[in-house]
């Protein structure tokens, strides 16, 4: 670490003791700057010392730092500060954006016959709320994780289980306590209002080598973590986004878990993009393999007609078209209980919604066709996984690999000249890390422009809608299949 900055020497350590490291850092994400504090717990141990992390606190509040140097203590314990100037975290007096700078070491004298507070191997350890109140009487500018939600500019996203598991990941109700036509408190995402727009568009090819006819794309896409609370409006630039409108029909908002929550409804700013641009927008209904999270009384949920129907009313509710009931394994979910929900797929009123049920075998998925009217089926030979054109190899960046996605991706539609199959899956894969999940819905700044170019090749080919390919395997891109769709009046 550079020697720029100034680290506090103590005289002495007592065998139990905290370390509070504080910092002013800018958020990753966001950009925000932000104070944050972090608790070490330590002991000594025949004159070795042991540090046990503790979680991150952040305030906002600049005067945080003050509060820790007038050392506000209580009585149990007490305190060293490093004897410099009233700012000492470097040598020009300003807060470093570089972490970990200890500014106050807290001990007890003697062993705290509150093993709660004992710090010893094998005992209770000691929570950082639990150190919070030791440190002070009041705290007034370290905000608890109350307080931040009750300032958060976050909305709670439509979420459901169909049955809430005992390790749930998140706080949302069950759809069997959804009350058809309720209303939503304040607290939720407001709902959208914006019409889907069906006229005022022309169609043409975008490209010069297109094929004889146009496709029309159902595009499968992760907007985002199943997220308990979200922005209403997204403004961040580098987040997870979608700007090609022009060359799909349908769009699937992908996602949900067993443990996470089943029923994931579009967030509302996702579907007033996808109806002013003329896309019908679907919501999800996930049901993995057993092998994967999946649970047979999920599926017990969905089958009843009741649910089902809620799920009509939910859509009509948000203003959105309709469900895509993504059951991923039919060996999982015997055939009585397909064959049950297929049966009460038949009996619902859809009232001008519509489903799509995803079965992974076309031919079950023709046995249990329901047939009825706003209902279709779908499968494997009919969706394009996309996720093996996407490659990050070591020492290379993010890119799309035109070889996997004309001769694998799309190798058996190439064979008989034809264009991909109708629906378009793992498109969002560039954007997607094992990490996502941590940050919500926005992405690493080192691969947003990355994914972007990947999604800008995907849809108008290798070098854009204006040069043609110079890849060994030319890729044209979705233009080449899916004429754009344009509003009259703009260019």
């Amino acid at each position: 670490m550079s020697d720029d900055y100034i680290f506090p020497e103590w005289e002495r350590m007592g065998q139990n003791c905290y370390r509070w490291y504080i910092f002013c850092a800018q958020d990753k994400y966001s950009g925000r700057d932000f104070y944050a504090l972090q608790l070490k717990k330590t002991i000594s141990i025949q004159g070795i010392v042991y540090e046990f992390k503790g979680d991150f606190r952040a305030s906002k509040d600049p005067a945080l730092l003050k509060q820790f140097q007038d050392a506000k203590i209580n009585g149990n314990c007490s305190s060293e500060f490093q004897g410099t100037s009233a700012y000492s975290w470097s040598r020009d007096g300003k807060p470093p954006a570089h972490p970990y700078f200890i500014v106050a070491q807290l001990y007890w004298p003697h062993f705290v016959r509150d093993l709660n507070y004992l710090l010893v191997q094998n005992k209770h350890l000691v929570t950082d709320q639990e150190a919070l109140t030791v440190l002070y009487d009041e705290i007034p500018t370290l905000k608890t994780q109350k307080d931040e939600e009750e300032n958060d500019p976050t909305f709670k996203t439509y979420t459901w289980f169909l049955n809430k598991p005992e390790d749930a990941v998140n706080d949302f109700p069950e759809l069997k306590d959804y009350s058809e036509g309720q209303n939503f408190s304040d607290d939720y995402l407001r709902p959208s209002t914006e019409p889907l727009q069906t006229d005022g568009f022309t169609y043409e090819w975008s490209r010069e080598e297109h094929e004889s006819t146009h496709k029309d794309f159902t595009l499968i896409f992760r907007a985002r973590p199943t997220c308990e609370r979200v922005p209403q409006v997204i403004t961040e630039e580098k987040r997870i986004r979608f700007d090609y409108w022009q060359y799909v029909k349908e769009f699937v908002f992908f996602g949900g878990s067993h443990r996470e929550g089943a029923v994931l409804a579009p967030d509302p700013a996702w579907i007033d993009q996808a109806h002013r641009n003329g896309v019908a927008i679907f919501g999800t209904v996930f049901l993995p393999p057993l092998a994967f999270g999946g649970d047979v009384k999920d599926m017990e949920e969905l089958a009843k007609p009741e649910n089902l129907q809620k799920l009509v009313d939910i859509a009509h509710q948000l203003n959105f078209e309709g469900w895509f009931l993504n059951t991923e394994s039919q060996k999982d979910y015997s055939e009585p209980l397909l064959t049950t929900l297929k049966l009460a797929i038949q009996e619902i009123d859809l009232r001008g919604k519509e489903m799509i049920w995803y079965l992974p075998s076309c031919k079950q998925s023709n046995i249990f066709d329901p047939k009825s009217k706003g209902v279709r089926m779908t499968c494997d030979d009919k969706i394009n996984n996309t996720a093996p054109a996407f490659l990050e190899e070591e020492g290379k960046k993010l890119y799309l690999n035109f070889y996997h996605l004309t001769q694998t991706v799309f190798s058996e539609s190439r064979r008989v000249n034809q264009a991909p199959r109708d629906y378009l899956m793992f498109v969002d894969e560039p954007y997607w890390t094992n990490t996502l999940k941590n940050r919500g819905y926005l992405v690493d700044p080192g691969r947003f422009y990355h994914a972007q170019n990947c999604l800008w090749q995907f849809f108008l080919g290798e070098n854009g809608l204006e040069r043609k390919p110079t890849d060994l395997y030319p890729w044209y891109g979705i233009a080449k299949y899916a004429k754009q769709r344009k509003q009259l009046g703009k260019d």
